[in-house]
């Protein structure tokens, strides 16, 4: 007989492969969905890469993946030795979107042929490391460097997982769309999520072997009072929605005879932003 197929329009997935659980999601409320399924069939609903890929990417792409999943499965161990806050947000190894894979089931297989190709062609392999299975962590663009997982993840670093030049991610061919981005933010909404009354400056103080941010400074007012938070780099990445912690920070002063670093920057933000002044000219304070 034909498999059953279920269709779940509010995730856009639909599953013919496994068995599916529904779970009481207390105490949050609503219900946890459950996919129970072997590894290959698994990575057979992957949608991670475009079927136009080079065969060879595509298969070294299905052994990573196949590597992250057994690692993470190894790493959880069975269902019954779940911690409380892994039963609470999933009750499951993986999630079947970021920051685990995409997952679409059927919807997967059907859009994606060669991709379903290759992991029935590379069947049981897996990259390992001093003999156990890798964790084999990989992303959409890299910015030109790999990072040190401990500069990412922290906890031990994995030798394989390391801060490397990555050249092929910024040629011509790959057509990167992330090669280079770039976002702004006003005074009021860094004070809003940072926890300040109003922010003059954002520095970056510290850098990884990679180049990316690893320490950002935030200067401002506090309850009045001038005020330095030194925060991660990985921190203000999520607290922003940036696309990494590749970046630079360029701030802009309000007045331009006002530098964000002057000694009272903060304060002269906080005298415009109360109305209490606007400066002498349009762009100028006049201290």
């Amino acid at each position: 007989a034909d498999p059953t197929e279920v269709l779940f329009p509010f995730k856009a997935r639909s599953y013919s492969k496994g068995t599916l659980r529904l779970r009481d999601a207390a105490p949050g409320g609503g219900i946890h969905l459950v996919l129970e399924i072997g590894v290959d069939d698994y990575l057979q609903g992957f949608s991670e890469v475009p079927d136009t890929w080079p065969e060879a990417a595509i298969e070294a792409q299905v052994v990573a993946s196949r590597s992250l999943t057994v690692r993470k499965v190894i790493d959880l161990g069975p269902e019954s030795e779940f911690d409380t806050a892994r039963r609470a947000e999933c009750n499951c190894h993986l999630l079947d979107r970021s920051p685990d894979p995409n997952y679409r089931g059927k919807v997967g297989e059907i859009a994606h042929p060669v991709w379903v190709d290759a992991v029935e062609t590379t069947t049981g392999e897996v990259v390992s490391h001093q003999g156990s299975v890798a964790l084999a962590r990989f992303h959409s663009s890299s910015g030109g460097w790999t990072e040190n997982y401990a500069d990412v993840f922290g906890g031990d670093d994995h030798p394989y997982l390391a801060t490397v030049f990555d050249s092929p991610s910024l040629s011509d061919p790959a057509a990167n769309p992330h090669n280079s981005w770039s976002a702004g933010f006003g005074q009021v909404s860094l004070a809003e999520v940072f926890g300040f009354s109003w922010v003059s400056d954002m520095r970056v103080t510290q850098r990884n072997d990679s180049g990316s941010a690893r320490t950002v400074a935030v200067t401002g007012i506090r309850w009045g009072r001038p005020a330095t938070d030194l925060l991660s780099a990985v921190d203000v990445r999520l607290a922003l929605s940036l696309r990494s912690t590749t970046f630079d920070i360029t701030a802009f002063p309000r007045f331009g005879d006002v530098p964000t670093d002057h000694l009272f920057a903060g304060e002269i933000v906080g005298l415009e932003a109360l109305g209490i002044t606007s400066g002498c000219t349009a762009n100028g304070f006049c201290p």
